[in-house]
């Protein structure tokens, strides 16, 4: 080998060399890069997890935004605690930074759109700073965005099960919606059809403090909203309605705005109503009566209806052609083959092409009386979206239970109360429920139509007192077949409804048995029926229930504090410029089978020509046995106001409820009478009523100034809040 090739060969081995080396860097270059964005990743997936900890809710959304101004920040944290939300936060633009003189100039608004308020303006601005930044991030495909006046979540199993179904929804609605609202302040329920079990589409809502868009949605709100020429959610109801805009609804919601605590910094002060166009008036009721082999009946009943002026129309449901009769003065429908396949349930079918929206069932051998009729009306006036009756049985895994007292979760079709639009969904999702019909040949069409309520609603049916008169039930009759009850029984335990679940659906009629008060007060009382025993089972989490686990002593405001301080978790308490009033209402004012507690007027209570009086076990049980007035007057609230409350106090919260199945008329008047005494006086008047029991305690139990009224559960309030340093007013005097 000489020099020159000797060389070229160490050129070859020092190339060779340098291209390994260079080799190597790349290669760790690019594994050092891996292991960053596998950090990154995970890191990633830690947020992912942090955010969403206990329903997966990042599973259905793929971002979830909250904007909120600065002062709700801990308001609002509270609230996405209840949810298990942890979300997004986006600063809302304040409306403070916007100058007016070049809103037009700038774009923002349509020269011919009247935007003095300029809180509408931000808001709309902060709503579509969140769309941009959704649109901005490319792996986003849907997401949920949040206002900060929302309520907290009232009830998390239920919240779970809607979020789920929810879930399965938008997945096999795919790219056919824009915008989802899952909280709305408005809708017409009478354009609304449900397209699914809880989504419905027409309606055209309003308020934006919950709902789901996509990314074209996004892009068209963007797009056709800027400069603005409207309000914003009226803005996308415009869109909605020509066209521009794939609007859908939940119902019922789920998120409700908290304006009675918050009220509202775009001046909404009209009362949230989820079915803004369900509203009373003479003639409105649909009466539907399935017909098969009484047609003797029919000539009793419907002359009778037709006496009601509340009735506008009454539909015929004809489910035999043997004994078809054309009834005068009614719409008569042929559903032979309904009647076939699913028994009476043809009814619900019949009630969709009813004109009103109120529909009353009515059995063809039963008449209600015109007393009843209204009572029906009356409670439906007050919460259309629900379910009333005269006749109420139980339904659990256990059974069918006949004779149920108070504690029943279903009301029998026979005479029953409600609105199409519950009756549209369940028609909507028969399917569910049309194999089951099929085998019982329409046994228990009621029980499913309850049971469907209750799924969608999580609400109690309500029973509402009255008379009605019996006509022929023995012709073709249901409960003459031998296998009618066991049919039944089975049916209740397949829906498998467990007993737990069956309470905790009867909220309202659960209030009847929470007794805190007696529970703290008297030992002797915790080992009745109502006692620890029924507590337990129905109210394990309560404080009442957690008071007697802990001791068996009677009024140890020590334990009762500890088990306060761990539960004050309230979204918002009462501050140091709020008044608390507490009004003892209910029984002590409407009760009927006492004479001497309801003939006299609510005039009487408030001049104190009559009182309201009580045996009353004191908290200091060395003046047991005082009688003390429950209700207090006017007078008594005169002096407190002159004696008690100093003048930075502006706000007063007035908090009652009712916890027995009375009318609550003339309570309700004592309660607007004493309100409007203090708004004459000049005061920003809030009342919580019929709220949970617990929460008004607490709510209470923190006031800064409270003024007691009359009985145990108002005096341990006034003992709490003395050792909390707080201040009372109580006189036995008035």
């Amino acid at each position: 080998m000489n020099y020159s090739d000797a060389g070229i060969f160490l050129c070859i081995i020092v190339l060779l060399l340098i291209i390994s080396i260079e080799i190597c860097i790349i290669y760790f270059q690019n594994n050092a890069k891996e292991n960053i964005i596998e950090t990154m990743n995970q890191h990633t997936q830690k947020i992912r997890t942090d955010i969403f900890p206990s329903i997966e809710i990042d599973k259905i959304f793929d971002r979830i935004y909250l904007i909120s101004l600065p002062s709700r920040k801990g308001y609002i944290s509270e609230v996405m605690e209840s949810f298990s939300i942890n979300p997004i936060y986006v600063e809302a633009i304040p409306k403070e930074i916007l100058d007016p003189t070049n809103l037009v100039k700038d774009g923002i608004v349509d020269k011919n759109y009247n935007y003095k308020n300029l809180g509408r303006v931000a808001c709309h601005l902060s709503h579509i700073k969140v769309l941009r930044t959704f649109l901005a991030t490319k792996t986003a495909k849907i997401a949920l965005i949040l206002e900060d006046d929302l309520k907290k979540c009232s009830g998390k199993k239920f919240y779970k099960k809607r979020m789920k179904h929810l879930s399965q929804e938008i997945k096999r609605i795919e790219n056919s919606w824009d915008v989802i609202y899952l909280g709305h302040c408005w809708t017409s329920c009478l354009k609304l059809s449900f397209i699914s079990e809880q989504l419905c589409k027409g309606g055209n809502p309003l308020c934006r403090h919950a709902y789901v868009v996509s990314r074209s949605g996004a892009q068209k709100i963007i797009e056709n909203t800027l400069p603005m020429y409207n309000n914003g959610d009226e803005m996308m109801k415009l869109m909605n309605m020509q066209g521009l805009l794939r609007v859908l609804t939940l119902m019922p919601p789920i998120f409700f705005q908290n304006r009675n605590d918050l009220k509202s910094n775009l001046e909404n002060f009209k009362k949230l109503k989820v079915c803004g166009d369900l509203q009373f008036s003479s003639s409105n009721i649909s009466v539907v009566i399935p017909h098969y082999a009484r047609p003797h009946n029919l000539k009793i009943l419907i002359p009778q209806l037709l006496k009601y002026p509340e009735i506008g129309e009454i539909i015929i449901s004809h489910g035999n052609p043997k004994h078809f009769v054309k009834i005068p003065h009614a719409k008569n429908i042929k559903n032979y083959y309904l009647n076939d396949l699913y028994g009476a349930a043809h009814r619900f079918f019949s009630a969709i092409e009813a004109k009103n929206e109120f529909i009353l069932f009515v059995d063809d051998d039963t008449v209600p009386s015109h007393k009843l009729v209204q009572n029906l009306l009356l409670h439906m006036e007050k919460d259309p979206m629900n379910i009333y009756g005269p006749f109420s049985k139980k339904c659990t895994i256990q059974g069918y239970d006949r004779n149920p007292s108070d504690n029943y979760n279903m009301i029998l079709t026979s005479t029953m109360m409600t609105n199409k639009l519950l009756i549209k969904s369940f028609v909507t999702n028969f399917h569910q429920y049309a194999d089951k019909l099929f085998e019982t040949k329409g046994n228990g069409e009621d029980l499913l139509f309850n049971y469907h309520v209750w799924k969608i609603l999580q609400k109690t049916p309500i029973r509402v007192k009255g008379d009605f008169e019996t006509l022929d039930r023995e012709t073709h009759s249901y409960k003459n077949i031998s296998s009618h009850y066991p049919i039944r029984e089975q049916l209740c335990k397949n829906m498998k409804i467990p007993e737990k679940e069956c309470h905790f659906a009867l909220n309202n009629n659960n209030k009847i048995h929470y007794r805190l008060g007696d529970m703290v007060f008297h030992s002797e009382r915790r080992k009745e029926t109502s006692g620890y025993e029924l507590h337990k089972k129905l109210f394990p989490n309560s404080i009442a229930t957690k008071y007697m686990d802990l001791t068996k002593h009677e009024n140890d405001l020590d334990i009762l504090m500890k088990i306060i301080e761990k539960k004050k978790n309230l979204a918002k308490m009462p501050n140091e410029n709020t008044l608390v009033i507490h009004l003892r209402t209910g029984d002590v004012i409407d009760r009927s089978f006492n004479p001497e507690k309801s003939s006299f007027d609510i005039n009487d209570l408030l001049s104190r020509k009559k009182i309201s009086t009580m045996k009353f076990y004191n908290y200091d049980k060395t003046k047991k046995n005082n009688v003390k007035t429950y209700v207090k007057s006017l007078q008594y609230y005169e002096e407190a106001l002159e004696s008690f409350v100093p003048p930075h106090v502006k706000h007063v919260v007035f908090v009652t409820g009712f916890h027995k199945t009375d009318n609550h008329d003339k309570s309700m008047k004592y309660v607007e009478s004493v309100r409007d005494y203090f708004k004459k006086k000049g005061y920003l008047v809030s009342i919580r009523l019929n709220q949970n029991p617990d929460d008004d305690f607490l709510y209470m139990c923190n006031s800064k100034y409270f003024i007691q009224s009359g009985g145990g559960f108002s005096a341990l309030i006034s003992e709490i809040v003395q050792k909390k340093n707080g201040n009372v007013y109580f006189s036995d005097k008035l």
